[in-house]
């Protein structure tokens, strides 16, 4: 099994004082090396070059270099052109994965969502050869009857991929145990030669007490990893996951520890 450690923004690692971020212990990057891969969002140009060196040095420690971005996919001919701009950043920034996140925006296409996902997916390809392409979007196979029971990720469209890697995000563990035991072996009859990479939280806790993630017990990786084990697992580091690295917390062991622990597992 990979690890994949997802940053939204740097400063959730080197800290930010006016936000109030606390940054990683100073030896954090240590814990790259029990990672396989890091992927950085590549949204502004501010951020892409914050990104390069956290990038640059995550190479350093023998990590892939990945990348993702919100994808919007409205119709078919938008699609195409986020697909070039992605395809882009893999060229410019070295990377050899692309992380395709789409989420409400995209069930809420002009268009059928399954087109252009795939729309997106073709020109990926012609795009940025050689590259992986995670499909990290809404997993339901057509969007909501408000939205019209559109196809959306469909065996079809998943197919395409080279990655199945649903989000599995919760605050109880009940629910995030479902999710997982749905989610992830999910097209694994059907498409066995797909890996499976699900994303999931790291234990970040918010102002109102909710918990993102649980490390250990019902519900928590330890327990889940075992249950399915699947070829990737991504760690989605953001929105105050401050200390997640290094310092962990009562529901969620740091990753330096952890990471190893649920790669050891077979």
């Amino acid at each position: 099994m990979k690890a994949v450690l997802t940053l939204v923004h740097p400063r959730e690692v080197l800290g930010n004082k006016r936000l109030g971020l606390a940054p990683e212990a100073a030896w954090w990057a240590d814990c790259l090396d029990d990672f396989d891969a890091v992927s950085v969002r590549m949204r502004t140009w501010v951020e892409r070059q914050r990104a390069k060196k956290l990038l640059d040095l995550a190479s350093a420690h023998g990590c892939e270099r990945h990348g993702w971005n919100y994808a919007y996919l409205d119709t078919v001919a938008s699609a195409r052109r986020e697909a070039r701009k992605a395809a882009g950043y893999c060229k410019h920034y070295r990377l050899s994965g692309w992380w395709l996140n789409c989420e409400r925006h995209w069930h809420e296409a002009k268009d059928v969502p399954e087109h252009t996902a795939i729309a997106f997916e073709e020109e990926f390809r012609a795009c940025a050869p050689g590259v992986q392409l995670f499909f990290n979007g809404f997993w339901a196979d057509q969007t909501s009857r408000e939205r019209g029971s559109r196809p959306a990720a469909t065996k079809r469209l998943v197919s395409r991929f080279d990655a199945w890697a649903p989000m599995i995000y919760g605050t109880r563990r009940t629910t995030i145990s479902r999710s997982w035991r749905s989610r992830v072996p999910r097209w694994r009859p059907d498409l066995p030669s797909l890996d499976v990479a699900p994303m999931v939280g790291v234990g970040r806790v918010d102002p109102n007490g909710a918990v993102w993630g649980y490390s250990h017990g019902s519900g928590g990786l330890t327990e889940l990893v075992k249950l399915t084990r699947p070829q990737w697992l991504a760690f989605y580091y953001g929105n105050g996951a401050c200390g997640a690295i290094t310092r962990g917390n009562i529901h969620h062991e740091a990753l330096c520890s952890l990471v190893p622990r649920l790669k050891a597992i077979e």
